[in-house]
């Protein structure tokens, strides 16, 4: 698939100026910033998951109230129906993980719910343009003085 080399602008957000009144820069994502160019596939990431999906069923509408998952097999219940698998991935919002909405039988181990407590989550909007040049190579490489030119 054709990529192209982006460029994320993701300093200034949340309405916060560049640095905070105490002179600290404002980042969020540095713990967990990608040490390289951020490449996206052309047409989006749906062609992706589209060519992952080939041959799987995929319901929608349906909301999971229970999990059932052992050695003999994987049984998701949602509202009146109940369906059997070998595997589930189960890709809900951590906010819903959080809830406890979905029920897990056998409850989940104590480590995983641990972890999902530990969890924040927040609004990250990010805007990415895809240029052709390398429009924005006057900006330095360095990551803690990017966001100062635009």
């Amino acid at each position: 698939m054709e990529e192209y080399r982006c460029h994320t602008l993701h300093k200034v957000r949340d309405n916060c100026p560049l640095f905070k009144p105490d002179g600290a820069p404002v980042d969020k994502d540095d713990p967990y910033e990608m040490g390289r160019d951020h490449y996206f596939l052309a047409g989006g990431n749906w062609r992706l998951i589209k060519a992952l999906c080939e041959g799987v069923p995929i319901l929608y509408g349906n909301t999971v109230n229970t999990i059932r998952y052992g050695n003999e097999g994987i049984e998701v219940i949602a509202r009146d129906q109940k369906f059997q698998a070998n595997m589930v991935l189960c890709t809900v919002p951590l906010g819903v993980l959080k809830k406890r909405t979905i029920g897990f039988e056998p409850d989940l181990p104590q480590r995983k719910l641990a972890a999902i407590e530990r969890l924040g989550f927040w609004l990250l909007n990010k805007v990415t343009m895809g240029e052709d040049l390398d429009t924005f190579g006057c900006l330095s490489e360095h990551s803690d003085t990017r966001g100062e030119f635009f």
